[in-house]
C-alpha cells in the first residue's frame, strides 16, 4: 500500500495541472492563441532557467555519474536508430515519418524528470536529472533537427541544423549551467534567487498549458498513428528499457532518471519544432496531448511497480 500511495502522489499533482488547463481553455478564459504564446514563453525563459538553476545548485561531487550519461547517450541513440529504421514500415508520407521518429525517443524530461525525482527521492536528488537534461536535451535538439530536416520537402543543410541547435534556448541554459558549475563560478545571490522565484513557475506553467492544449477534434483521422506513437512512447520504451537499466545496476534517483527518460510522454517542444520545419504539426501535437495524459496512467503503474521491486 506504500508503493501505491507513493505513486498515486507523484502523478497526481501533475493530473491535476494538466486538468486545470483542460477546464480553463474549455471554459474559454483563455484562447489556443494566448496559450501557445505562453508556451512559447515557458520554452524561451522559465524552462531554460529551471533546467540552468538546477544544474547550478547541484553538487557535481555527488550528482555527476559518468555511467548513467553513458547509458543515457546511448539509449536515446539506439532508440533514435530503432524509430528510424521501423516507422519506415508503417509511416510512408515523409511530414508524418520525422513526427512519429521524433514522438518514440524524445521525450519531455525537462518537466517530468525533476519532479518526479523530488517526488520519489528528495530535494537533494534534483541535480541528478539536472545533470543528466544537460547531456539528453541537446542529443534530443540535434537528432530532432536531424530528422525534420532529412523529412522535409527542402534539401538537408548541416549548417542549418547546427545553426537551429545553437540556438535553442534549452541546449544553451544547459550549457552555461555546467560550464558555470565545473568552472565553479559563482553569481550574486539575488541573481540566483530571482532565477529560482522564475524556475519554479516552469513546471506548473508548462503543464497547466499543455492541458490547455488538449483537443480531441481531429483525432479520429490521425487514429492509427497516435495508437501506434502513443503506445510505443509510454509502454513499449519504458518496459525495455528500464529492465536494462536494472539489469546494469541503476538503483535509486539513477534508476528514477532513466524512469523520467524513457516513461515520460512526448516533448511539447516536438510539437514546435514540427510547426516551424514544415513537418505534420497537427499529428505532432496531438501524440504530445495524448501521451500526457495517458502517461499519467503509465507513469503510476511503472513507478508503482519498481516499488514493489525495491528498486527505487
Amino acid at each position: 500500500m506504500q508503493s501505491l500511495a507513493i505513486s498515486f502522489e507523484v502523478v497526481l499533482p501533475l493530473f491535476i495541472m494538466l486538468a486545470i488547463g483542460y477546464v480553463v481553455r474549455l471554459l474559454k478564459m483563455v484562447t489556443d492563441d494566448v496559450l501557445i504564446k505562453i508556451n512559447r514563453v515557458c520554452f524561451h525563459v522559465f524552462l531554460p532557467l529551471l533546467l540552468f538553476v538546477s544544474i547550478y545548485n547541484a553538487d557535481i561531487g555527488t550528482v555527476f555519474n559518468p555511467r548513467l550519461l553513458m547509458f543515457a547517450f546511448i539509449a536515446v541513440l539506439c532508440l533514435f536508430a530503432a524509430a528510424f529504421f521501423i516507422t519506415g514500415f508503417f509511416v510512408k508520407e515523409r511530414r508524418r515519418r520525422s513526427v512519429m521518429i521524433q514522438a518514440v525517443f524524445r521525450s519531455n524530461f525537462v518537466i517530468f524528470g525533476v519532479p518526479i525525482a523530488i517526488s520519489l527521492c528528495g530535494e537533494a536528488s534534483a541535480g541528478v536529472p539536472a545533470i543528466t537534461s544537460a547531456l539528453v536535451v541537446p542529443m534530443y535538439n540535434v537528432l530532432s533537427v536531424f530528422v525534420l530536416s532529412a523529412f522535409s520537402d527542402s534539401s538537408f543543410s548541416l549548417k542549418k541544423t547546427l545553426l537551429e541547435v545553437c540556438k535553442n534556448p534549452l541546449v544553451l541554459a544547459s550549457l552555461f549551467g555546467v560550464l558555470m558549475l565545473v568552472s565553479g563560478i559563482r553569481l550574486p545571490d539575488v541573481i540566483i534567487s530571482v532565477a529560482g522565484d522564475l524556475a519554479d513557475v516552469a513546471t506548473p506553467l508548462s503543464l497547466v498549458v499543455l492541458g490547455g492544449l488538449f483537443k480531441f477534434s481531429s483525432a479520429k483521422k490521425n487514429k492509427r498513428a497516435l495508437i501506434f506513437g502513443v503506445a510505443a512512447k509510454i509502454i513499449v520504451v519504458p518496459a525495455i528499457m528500464l529492465p536494462i537499466a536494472a539489469a546494469l545496476g541503476f538503483r535509486g534517483v539513477d534508476l528514477v532518471v532513466c524512469l523520467s527518460i524513457f516513461a515520460s510522454p512526448i516533448a511539447i517542444a516536438s510539437f514546435t519544432m514540427a510547426q516551424q520545419m514544415g513537418a505534420d504539426a497537427e499529428l505532432a501535437g496531438e501524440l504530445v496531448v495524448f501521451s500526457a495524459f495517458l502517461s499519467i496512467i503509465t507513469i503510476f503503474i511503472f513507478v508503482f511497480i519498481l516499488k514493489q521491486l525495491m528498486l527505487i
